[in-house]
C-alpha cells in the first residue's frame, strides 16, 4: 500500500512537471534554464516511477485486473519512448500521458488493495 501511494505521488508530480516546464520555458526563457538540472530531474523522475510501475506489477500478478496493469503500464511507456522522437513542447505532454496511464494503474492497484484488505477484516 505504502509503495502504491509513493507511485501515485511520483506520477503526479511527472505530470504536474511536465505540464509547467514548457510554460516555465516560454516565460522564463530557455538560456536562464540550467537544461543539466532539467535532465537530470527528467531522469530521476522517469526511474522512480519505473520502480514503484515494476512495484505494482509485482503486487497484481495473480489479481484479476492485472491485464489493465499490463496495458497501462505499456501505453505509458510507450508515450515515454515516442516522445524522444517529438519535439519540444509536445514531447512534454507525452510525458503527461505517460505519467497519467502509470497513475491510473497505481490508483486501480491502490483501490483494489484498499477495497479487499477493508473486507477481510
Amino acid at each position: 500500500m505504502r509503495t502504491e501511494k509513493i507511485g501515485i505521488v511520483i506520477s503526479i508530480i511527472c505530470a504536474l512537471h511536465c505540464l509547467i516546464m514548457p510554460m516555465a520555458l516560454f516565460y522564463i526563457g530557455q538560456q536562464s534554464m540550467n537544461q543539466h538540472f532539467h535532465g537530470a530531474f527528467d531522469i530521476v523522475i522517469l526511474v522512480l516511477a519505473a520502480i514503484f510501475m515494476g512495484f505494482t506489477v509485482l503486487q497484481s500478478l495473480k489479481k484479476p485486473y492485472f491485464n489493465k496493469i499490463i496495458l497501462l503500464l505499456i501505453l505509458g511507456g510507450f508515450s515515454f519512448l515516442i516522445s524522444f522522437f517529438v519535439p519540444t513542447p509536445f514531447n512534454h505532454y507525452l510525458f503527461v500521458a505517460g505519467s497519467l496511464f502509470w497513475l491510473v494503474g497505481h490508483i486501480i492497484n491502490y483501490r483494489s488493495n484498499h477495497n479487499s484488505s477493508a473486507t477481510n477484516v
